[in-house]
């Protein structure tokens, strides 16, 4: 059995979100690190998108051409992928601890009228202790930071 590689042209394949994925179009750059080169940021470019979400993770699979001239990196190396994205102008950024992801839903813990409401949100961008959200409340209102799925609706708050 013969197995052939080629190793100057390699193949970046890897699951975007899907709000991510729409943004996304062929060519843009895709950078990536790699743990056989802490540190080292390297570029490819998106060169296919599946145009088909995985229903189960709400993903899109897209795969970047990577130039490999040099040889240093190998078939089947794990790979960070770093994308930019646009942000959405109309969400807002909180601690991530104040996003409570359950099997149902997404929520934040507002305080409205000195109690405890759930809020479902939609998730965006992200760094590495905020992450965006956009719902149905307003500038000004106080947000659960450190919020959990024990917390109960109706608690009064002063």
């Amino acid at each position: 059995m013969l197995e052939l590689k080629q190793v100057d042209h390699l193949r970046l394949a890897t699951d975007v979100p899907e709000a991510l994925a729409g943004q996304l179009k062929t060519g843009d750059s895709v950078f990536f690190y790699t743990s056989a080169f802490p540190g080292k940021k390297m570029t490819g470019f998106l060169s296919r998108k599946s145009d088909n979400v995985n229903l189960q993770f709400r993903s899109e699979r897209i795969e970047a051409d990577i130039n490999n001239n040099e040889g240093i990196l190998s078939p089947g190396m794990y790979a960070d992928v770093v994308l930019k994205s646009k942000g959405n102008m109309k969400a807002f950024a909180v601690e991530k601890s104040a996003v409570v992801t359950s099997t149902e839903r997404k929520y934040v813990l507002i305080v409205r009228n000195n109690k405890i409401q759930k809020e479902d949100v939609m998730t965006g961008n992200e760094t590495k202790d905020k992450i965006e959200i956009s719902g149905n409340f307003k500038e000004g209102e106080r947000i659960i930071i450190n919020a959990n799925d024990e917390i109960k609706e109706g608690i009064e708050v002063k």
